[in-house]
């Protein structure tokens, strides 16, 4: 089986797309000095596409699955840098959702004030 979706936080599934993986990697790659090459990158999707379809044969995986695999397969392949640039880019985006949740929450919570 293939990948062919994937579930967003939001709950909605959406079409499965490596390139946004391969993008994301090598942006934690080129902050850390490029520590990983495309040719590295590539086998690191690859390898994260093959666990998923062999642990998701029946469901479909969602995002937080698909980044903690990310993160395990650059750990061992020994892109440590990099794997940490992506846990940092992760951890600074959840604060943000969280964040903006607790702003809508609080709106929400006005507005019903009134």
């Amino acid at each position: 089986m293939s990948l062919g979706k994937i579930k967003k936080r939001n709950g909605q599934l959406a079409d499965f797309d490596r390139s946004r993986i391969e993008i994301a990697i090598g942006k934690a790659s080129e902050s850390v000095g490029n520590e990983a090459s495309k040719e590295d990158i590539v086998k690191v999707v690859t390898e994260v596409i093959t666990q998923a379809e062999a642990a998701f044969e029946e469901t479909t995986p969602d995002v937080e699955t698909l980044q903690d695999l990310i993160e395990q397969e650059l750990m061992r392949s020994g892109h440590y840098k990099t794997v940490r640039s992506y846990i940092l880019y992760r951890d600074t985006h959840k604060a943000m959702r969280e964040a903006e949740a607790a702003r809508s929450a609080e709106k929400l919570e006005q507005s019903n004030l009134k």
